[in-house]
């Protein structure tokens, strides 16, 4: 009888034991996978002047600030003048 509790008392704490290194390694796992997400889940920036046109367009349309139509073409698009695309757009809407 006094095996059979040191048996369940010796289980009890590998089972503990286990425990807490599973749980330490799902954080691990947590910490690694948010850090990749992160780059992992920003799209590549288009080349797509059309796009970002008529996107920038879009933005002005809808009120948005040039200064936040510029931060969005920057995050998404690689267009090579982006003041004189906005320039353009903003001009058009304006006048």
């Amino acid at each position: 009888m006094v095996a059979l509790r040191e048996l369940s008392a010796a289980l009890a704490q590998a089972l503990d034991t286990l425990d807490a290194e599973l749980q330490e390694l799902a954080q691990q796992v947590r910490s690694e996978s948010s850090e990749a997400s992160t780059s992992a889940d920003r799209p590549a920036r288009s080349d797509d002047l059309d796009g970002a046109r008529l996107v920038a367009l879009n933005m002005a349309l809808n009120g948005d600030s040039r200064e936040a139509a510029d931060r969005y073409l920057a995050e998404n698009f690689d267009v090579p003048d982006r003041e004189r695309l906005l320039d353009e757009v903003y001009a058009a809407i304006e006048g």
